[in-house]
């Protein structure tokens, strides 16, 4: 089970992405979304990258043996158009909105952070660049969403045993 403490959570403003998300030059979140949107420590950032689905095997963005890939979508393109549409790919997924999921991008020793999936979905386009890559998954790990690479999105889901 991934699991955090409010002791493994930190201010905004020391958030690796912050900018992404409080700077008027590229997204400046309301503050009502903001809160909504819980950073975590370098440690426990590790430490959920550690265990998340993303695949450490060059290539491969997910471990076949434990998920199968049951949607994917294009996340090429910047307009608004192609953004609603991956918008609407995201809330077709079965996925309760008030769930509990964390953010974990795959870069040195990871950055994560905690939200829930109705503000995930209303601001991926800013949580996510092109040349991230960005697991999405519940405490279970039962299910993930894959950002990148490729400008790809994938819906994995754990294999039956």
């Amino acid at each position: 089970m991934a699991v955090y403490q409010s002791t493994d959570t930190i201010p905004i403003s020391d958030f690796e992405f912050a900018w992404r998300i409080t700077d008027a030059q590229w997204s400046s979140l309301p503050e009502g979304v903001l809160t909504r949107i819980k950073p975590l420590s370098t440690r426990k950032s590790k430490e959920l990258l550690d265990e998340s689905p993303f695949e450490k095997t060059v290539g491969r963005p997910f471990d076949p043996v434990r998920y199968h890939a049951t949607r994917e979508v294009s996340l090429e393109g910047g307009t608004d158009f192609e953004k609603q549409r991956v918008k609407r790919w995201l809330l077709e997924l079965p996925i309760p909105p008030n769930q509990e999921v964390f953010l974990a991008w795959q870069v040195s020793d990871g950055v994560a952070a905690v939200t829930d999936w109705s503000t995930f979905v209303e601001v991926w386009d800013d949580l996510w660049y092109p040349f991230d890559r960005l697991c999405v998954f519940n405490e279970t790990r039962q299910w993930a969403v894959l950002l990148g690479p490729e400008e790809q999105a994938v819906f994995i889901e754990e294999n039956a045993s």
